[in-house]
């Protein structure tokens, strides 16, 4: 989905309240040391990671790195959440399947500064409606938070994420060439941006 730099994350002020929101099949909450497994499946993907802006995770060390930093920002859980699976439902009293939640992606943003959003779902869960899912909570919230903008970074080629955001409104502004080198060489970015409804 849409590509995120490397992270400049202020450290979270103590007073920031974190917030957990619910979408029909979804929860989006703030991110803990506890998930470090699901996120190392995301980011050790080369298929997830095809488009993203740094190259594959080969070590939960760099996973870990990245999940230290997203939750000591002041962004996790208020801009920036990561995307619940809730689990299913036993079948019935005498059940005996033991099953959890799962992290299948990352949404919100990154660089308040900016508007910066980053966008990440598991492979397994494409073309299944999650992103428009998350988006349509996701984004209401962010303009309620007091967020002016919001801006897209996307390879070109990501055709699925630019068809995702254009639905919600986000339009081209311009293009660079080689703005990431990743597992599949240089990339080039395409910038989209989405203002606050002045309604609001």
């Amino acid at each position: 989905m849409a590509r995120i730099r490397s992270p400049s994350h202020r450290i979270k002020d103590q007073s920031t309240e974190s917030q957990s929101l619910k979408t029909h099949r979804l929860q989006l909450r703030e991110a803990h040391k506890t998930d470090l497994a699901d996120l190392h499946q995301l980011f050790s993907s080369c298929e997830v990671m095809r488009y993203w802006a740094c190259p594959t995770h080969t070590s939960i060390d760099q996973t870990k790195e990245y999940l230290d930093g997203m939750i000591a920002s002041s962004t996790n859980g208020n801009l920036e959440f990561v995307i619940v699976l809730p689990a299913p439902m036993p079948l019935g009293p005498s059940s005996t399947i033991v099953s959890k939640e799962k992290i299948i992606g990352t949404a919100g943003i990154w660089d308040e500064a900016t508007g910066e959003i980053e966008l990440m779902l598991h492979s397994d869960y494409w073309a299944q409606g999650y992103m428009t899912e998350v988006l349509t909570t996701l984004i209401p919230i962010l303009w309620q938070k007091g967020m002016q903008k919001l801006v897209a970074d996307v390879d070109p080629r990501n055709n699925a994420s630019i068809k995702v955001l254009n639905r919600f409104g986000f339009v081209e502004t311009h293009r660079k060439k080689k703005t990431f080198e990743t597992d599949i060489g240089w990339c080039n970015s395409v910038y989209l941006e989405l203002w606050r409804p002045r309604r609001l």
